[in-house]
């Protein structure tokens, strides 16, 4: 193969290899984007939820904007609501106030959150 070949191959497959790493990159922008977007309407769903219970009224059952159920747990003064977050799976864990992950629960409780994502 003659080194002209080699380098027409080359001047083309570096370029292709550029832009399969900025796609990479840009996808997993784009999902993080969008998990931070669903926190966000996560949340906004959960404190309708509290104002509905703080005014006496029953909640129906609530999804989060991953698709998975809201825990709410409602006794006499007290109530809380826990979304699982992007796994989908409760902590056992108290809650901990800032969260990073996407994976971390979501708690309210008593009118405002006690475990929430950082930034936010």
């Amino acid at each position: 193969m003659s080194m002209a070949r080699i380098g027409r191959i080359a001047f083309t497959f570096v370029p292709a290899l550029l832009l399969l790493v900025v796609a990479s990159q840009s996808v997993s922008s784009l999902k993080v984007a969008r998990d931070r977007s669903r926190q966000k309407r996560t949340m906004s769903v959960m404190r309708d939820a509290a104002v509905q219970i703080e005014n006496g009224k029953t909640v129906g059952p609530l999804k989060d904007a991953w698709g998975f159920p809201i825990q709410v747990r409602v006794s006499d003064a007290h109530y809380s609501l826990r979304s699982a977050g992007s796994d989908g799976r409760f902590e056992s864990a108290a809650p901990s106030g800032r969260i990073a992950g996407f994976e971390a629960d979501i708690v309210l409780a008593e009118g405002g959150f006690v475990q929430f994502p950082e930034g936010l």
